[in-house]
């Protein structure tokens, strides 16, 4: 008897057609291949159905007490913001804690909450003009690369509504986002390698490089001499004006 109330409530909390809304995003989600294609969603039908100011949608190094954003996608966001997001040493989000810990959404209120987070991050959230934040994002089980989704200034939080379109909508998302960023890098390094006029066999060679593949072993891959790989890395790293190995991949 609880699982069929609970059912009807769930469904309670969108209207008729709200949840045709919400599939339609759904499907419109799976065929996202660019960023472009992802912000024109986000103005567009994301916004009618969940009703926000401000969204930032970010990949990076997640952790308790210390996030370092590699790559943002913000919309309506200010710039000072998002750069303070990508500082060198990252940074710490009582918000972003909450949601690793519990691996549920944050519902944030800066009148109601603001004295149960950090003073430092509630000043950088209320200098850029913030009031209420709704976060969710996908954990990577390893613990190295996650997503995270802030939705800001809403009109009003509320918690069955929002809990539920963040768990359905989040993980969409978070496919949409990396195969939209994976696509772009993809092109970005092909135009790169092209300007760069590398060789085949010096495409071999930065490919496996970037399996992380020893001189060595590149050399008995491709049937050549340490000294000749060598070499090739050279030419690679000064045609792509890379210092190393890694920012040449």
């Amino acid at each position: 008897m609880e699982s069929v109330i609970s059912e009807r409530n769930r469904k309670s909390i969108l209207s008729h057609n709200e949840r045709i809304q919400l599939i339609d995003l759904l499907e419109q989600l799976e065929s996202i291949i660019n960023p472009e294609e992802l912000i024109r969603l986000i103005d567009g039908p994301l916004k009618d159905l969940f009703h926000f100011e401000s969204l930032l949608c970010a990949i990076g190094n997640m952790t308790v007490g210390n996030i370092k954003v590699l790559r943002a996608l913000p919309y309506q966001i200010p710039e000072s913001y998002v750069k303070s997001l990508s500082e060198e040493m990252g940074i710490r989000s009582p918000i972003v804690d909450k949601w690793l810990l519990s691996k549920e959404p944050q519902l944030f209120d800066a009148d109601i909450h603001g004295d149960t987070v950090y003073s430092d991050w509630l000043e950088r959230f209320k200098q850029h003009g913030f009031q209420r934040l709704i976060a969710y994002g996908i954990a990577d089980v390893q613990g190295m690369i996650s997503s995270y989704f802030g939705f800001y200034n809403v009109p009003e939080i509320q918690p069955e509504r929002h809990t539920y379109l963040l768990k359905m909508l989040v993980p969409h998302m978070h496919l949409a986002l990396v195969r939209s960023i994976s696509l772009e890098d993809e092109t970005n390094a092909r135009a790169a390698l092209e300007k760069a006029s590398l060789s085949e066999r010096q495409i071999s060679i930065l490919k496996w490089m970037q399996q992380g593949k020893t001189n060595w072993e590149i050399a008995q891959i491709m049937d050549m001499t340490v000294s000749n790989v060598k070499y090739h890395t050279k030419t690679i790293l000064s045609k792509l004006n890379a210092n190393n190995r890694t920012q040449a991949v």
